[in-house]
């Protein structure tokens, strides 16, 4: 039991619409659980809250430690916040303080996915992405530009889409709009299973065939990966181990 006497761990989350949280948020209440302790859930937008209001969080819901799984603060607070209760960053984490964190390395996951559709003999290849205020978005993208440099084949900034949300019907319009471009992409590295099953969806709603004339992979490997037709190629994320 925590100084608070609390055995209650308080888990922030970025989007409950992503199916990968909900592998993590499985595998916190599990290990919670095997230790005697309690969760708690609590949706949370990037920015939204300051410090001070994680606090009286804490002190409201009388929590003995925060698991991060988005980026809600500054290094500074989340070292402020740390002072105030212990706090565990997982998935995403900030390179900019010392505070424990679990995750995987974004920028060699991306690497591999590009280099499956390099070596496939992909040569215009979008990125569907999410918004950059988060590492993974930072460093998948950072992968993929890198891996089409050192394959000698050019940057494309209009194969590039970034969205604010991991949101189907959005990716879903941004992959129908370059798929019907005159030069559409050959394949799509997609940083979700969602918005990879949208690309999937984009093409062949315009009568193309995945994956002989646009190749898709995703990001992931959550349950949804397997209900689309054909199955998603992806890299596999195991979040319930995070």
């Amino acid at each position: 039991v925590s100084p608070r006497g609390s055995r209650m761990i308080l888990t922030l989350v970025p989007d409950l619409r992503n199916p990968f949280y909900n592998d993590v948020l499985d595998g916190i209440r599990s290990s919670a659980g095997y230790d005697g302790y309690d969760t708690v859930l609590y949706q949370v937008k990037k920015s939204k809250y300051t410090v001070e209001q994680l606090k009286k969080l804490v002190d409201d819901l009388n929590v003995c430690g925060v698991l991060l799984l988005g980026k809600v603060a500054s290094a500074r607070d989340l070292k402020l916040l740390n002072e105030y209760v212990p706090v565990v960053q997982c998935a995403e984490f900030d390179d900019g303080c010392d505070l424990p964190y679990v995750s995987i390395d974004d920028y060699a996951a991306g690497k591999t996915a590009m280099k499956l559709l390099i070596q496939g003999g992909h040569r215009r290849i979008a990125l569907s992405n999410g918004p950059l205020s988060f590492k993974y978005a930072v460093e998948r993208e950072r992968a993929y530009r890198d891996a089409l440099r050192e394959a000698g084949l050019p940057v494309d900034e209009r194969l590039i889409v970034h969205q604010l949300e991991i949101e189907f019907d959005l990716a879903m319009a941004n992959m129908t709009r370059l798929i019907t471009a005159e030069n559409h992409p050959d394949a799509v590295f997609a940083v979700s299973d969602i918005m990879a099953i949208a690309a999937i969806n984009a093409v062949r709603r315009v009568g193309l065939r995945v994956p002989e004339d646009v190749a898709v992979i995703g990001f992931d490997g959550t349950y949804i990966s397997n209900l689309c037709d054909p199955p998603l190629t992806v890299i596999r994320q195991r979040g319930s181990q995070l």
